[in-house]
């Protein structure tokens, strides 16, 4: 009698346990064929942010934008700046220099920059300002 139910449960043991020891385990990761993971950002547009530098350093670039709200970029090894076309390093930009700052999602979800831009102003002219001349009445 014990027999009759021996068997049967040995060969559920047999079937369910490689079964068994699976849970818990994460699946394995599908490859991705070449070219088409999310490893580069060269041929996709990258989102654009202007405004004026407020902060900068090794890490990061506050940026205040038109809407006087204030942004904050990370910056990476790879992040570049340019003058023009002319590249330059971060110290030739200012607080207060106007920018524009091309930008990604970096692998923790925090917009990294990855090219910032000088933009340079037509020169405002003052020579013709009413405070100049004065209105001092005598």
């Amino acid at each position: 009698m014990n027999l009759r139910f021996t068997i049967p449960f040995l060969l559920l043991l047999l079937v369910a346990a490689p079964a068994a020891c699976q849970v818990g385990r994460p699946g394995r990761r599908q490859s991705t064929p070449r070219g088409t993971g999310d490893q580069s950002t060269s041929d996709k547009a990258l989102p654009n942010f202007g405004g004026v530098v407020r902060g900068l350093d090794k890490k990061k670039l506050l940026l205040e934008q038109a809407d006087q709200n204030t942004m904050q970029l990370f910056i990476t090894k790879k992040t570049q700046y340019f003058d023009g076309d002319k590249k330059i390093k971060a110290s030739a930009i200012k607080v207060g220099d106007r920018v524009s700052v091309e930008a990604r999602l970096g692998p923790d979800g925090k917009p990294e920059a990855v090219n910032v831009r000088l933009e340079r102003e037509k020169p405002a002219q003052e020579t013709g300002s009413p405070a100049e001349g004065g209105s001092h009445d005598r």
